[in-house]
């Protein structure tokens, strides 16, 4: 099963690419940041940071490509590999891109004090409906 779910940052504002037949894709990075340890004597370690490409098409586009560097989101989708010939050195190289198949945009915490059902976290499905989550306590929230 090519399967993933995750959630972290955008590192930079989404570049959308349309093309001549209407469609398009919108490209983003994001960083997944893994909480600190502490390590077997006791000292804390910093979490490990890893940074993903992340790609949509249709529903997920539309989402996507409404969000800005720093905003929070929780991608799931497929994964996929591709890899091409270095024209200058003649070796074989590859990359992983994340397809988002549903994201879910979080929203930042604002600066006032709110109600609990004023958070709301947008999503997006593959065939492009809207949906909105209330969450039931900004506290639980999982980023």
């Amino acid at each position: 099963m090519n399967q993933f779910f995750i959630s972290g940052n955008l590192c930079a504002d989404p570049e959308v690419i349309e093309f001549k037949n209407g469609g398009r894709i919108v490209k983003a990075r994001m960083a997944h940041n893994e909480k600190d340890y502490p390590d077997r004597n006791g000292q804390m370690q910093k979490g490990r940071v890893t940074y993903l490409r992340i790609q949509a098409t249709n529903g997920t586009s539309q989402i996507l490509e409404t969000l800005r560097k720093g905003d929070k989101v929780m991608v799931s989708g497929k994964m996929n590999y591709d890899t091409w010939t270095d024209k200058t050195t003649g070796k074989e190289t590859g990359t992983v891109t994340f397809i988002a198949l549903e994201i879910h945009q979080g929203t930042r915490r604002p600066t006032q004090e709110v109600e609990e059902h004023d958070e709301e976290v947008v999503v997006s499905k593959p065939a492009g409906k809207r949906s909105k989550v209330v969450a039931a306590e900004v506290e639980d929230a999982p980023f």
